[in-house]
């Protein structure tokens, strides 16, 4: 068999697997229990849940989404966030192959899955991911000069880097090639910080002001900082201006088909993390779009 193959199988299950976990933490963290202890329970009936009832996706399929002993509707969240991971496992594989910069991003939005999905229903985006990983982010920017480099020749040696992911590649799709060239990478990472709760702050502080009510929230500011920690100031300019498009669209949007009014909050969060992702993908090539 391909060892492509192999390797795309063994991504999808490690995410799947991911995926699982992920759940836990989006319906425990907002209800400040364990992530570790009890084991899992259906939360309609409370029966302790065996292997067999917890498989990613496939327990959910041969449930027919239903749970085993009191029939209540399994949340179709549960397959859409374990097929997410997979496919973050496999996409960021796809552009940078197995490099540093693969494990940083997915360690990343692993945690972002869980702010977006939690934001989305509850409103809120926990302290307990957004300021552990500002400060990972920070520590991570310290060893970028020569991570990137170590990574790209243990598995070019190994036979097992894939052929689509050069290191120079890697370094332009992030758009990393100026920071590198920096002697003191933290610098970005801690500009990155600064300039993402600078701009939300500053809007929560004019919309407060003009339109007497909370404009944004200080969990939106503190995850602007936890990306600005990890995509540097550049990056971190281009994902709001991506969220702020992407927020903005799905505003309107609801006002049009009256889901929502002018008086009802709107979850930033998802936006912020689409903007993010659109920042890592495209933001190199849409810097020298707007910088020739």
């Amino acid at each position: 068999m391909n060892y492509q193959l192999l390797i795309y199988i063994y991504l999808f299950i490690v995410g799947i697997s991911i995926g699982s976990f992920l759940n836990v933490c989006i319906y425990r963290i907002p209800r400040d229990e364990s992530i570790a202890f009890p084991p899992s329970r259906c939360p309609n009936c409370g029966r302790k849940l065996t292997f067999w009832d917890l498989i990613p996706i496939f327990s959910f399929l041969f449930l027919k989404g239903k749970c085993r002993y009191c029939g209540e509707k399994i949340n179709l969240r549960y397959p859409i966030v374990e097929i997410l991971s997979a496919c973050l496992f496999i996409g960021f594989y796809l552009i940078f192959g197995i490099s540093y910069f693969y494990f940083k991003f997915v360690l990343l939005f692993s945690a972002l899955l869980v702010v977006f999905f939690v934001d989305l229903s509850e409103k809120i985006i926990p302290d307990l991911i957004s300021i552990p990983f500002t400060l990972i982010g920070i520590i991570l920017s310290t060893f970028e000069t020569f991570i990137p480099k170590l990574t790209t020749l243990i598995w070019q040696n190994a036979n097992l880097y894939s052929s689509i992911s050069s290191l120079s590649k890697v370094k332009s799709q992030v758009g990393l090639l100026s920071n590198n060239n920096n002697k003191l990478p933290i610098i970005n990472s801690l500009l990155g910080i600064a300039i993402g709760y600078f701009i939300l702050l500053l809007i929560a502080y004019l919309g407060k002001y003009f339109l007497k009510k909370e404009a944004m929230g200080g969990g939106d500011v503190k995850l602007a900082g936890m990306l600005g920690s990890f995509l540097g100031w550049k990056l971190n300019c281009i994902s709001l201006y991506f969220s702020f498009l992407i927020g903005g669209s799905v505003a309107i949007v609801l006002l049009i088909i009256k889901k929502k009014n002018l008086k009802d909050q709107i979850a930033f969060g998802p936006a912020i993390i689409l903007g993010a992702l659109l920042s890592i993908l495209y933001g190199e090539k849409f810097l020298q779009l707007i910088v020739p």
